[in-house]
């Protein structure tokens, strides 16, 4: 296993770790950031996070619930960030007018998985990640829940909520 080797002395076997996750980080940090450079930055600095705490780890855990959510917690921490900054900003320019967006709503969607990536762009952050993590990474709610530190109750709220709001976003006029 490559955690193991990895955790043995091996940062070579990290890579297959690398090639298992980048593409599924990737897609995650683009439905909630909606630029391509900015997802891709963020996947690079959350697979460094994933090898500098893989100690952290306890084998026999679910190890995609485990990276998710590091990736969750490092675009949470930098979306609060970022939009802590932009009201400082927006009120020192026009402090009369502090109108409060989010970049996430700029996904643009052609086809049937662009539509449903863009909806859960403009969801709740609780809502959005929980259905990600549901239905694109297949975790179930007890990792959801283990992953995000929630109880599974709270991860079903968030699920059947996120659902209801998608019908709502993806059905037609």
């Amino acid at each position: 296993m490559a955690i193991q080797r990895t955790l043995s002395g091996n940062p070579e076997a990290f890579r297959a770790i690398v090639e298992a996750y980048q593409k599924r980080l990737y897609q995650f940090c683009l439905i909630r950031l909606g630029d391509p450079e900015a997802a891709s930055d963020a996947t690079q600095e959350i697979l460094i996070r994933a090898y500098k705490s893989l100690g952290t780890f306890k084998i026999g855990r679910n190890f995609r619930a485990w990276i998710f959510s590091i990736a969750f917690h490092h675009l949470y921490s930098g979306w609060k960030r970022k939009k802590r900054d932009a009201e400082k900003l927006q009120r020192s320019y026009y402090p009369e007018e502090v109108e409060r967006t989010n970049p996430e709503e700029n996904l643009l969607s052609s086809e049937t998985l662009r539509e449903l990536r863009g909806a859960l762009s403009k969801l709740k952050e609780d809502q959005a990640t929980v259905l990600y993590l549901h239905y694109f990474e297949g975790l179930s709610v007890a990792d959801i829940a283990a992953s995000l530190n929630l109880g599974e109750e709270n991860v079903k709220t968030r699920l059947f909520r996120g659902r209801k709001k998608l019908r709502e976003l993806l059905s037609p006029l």
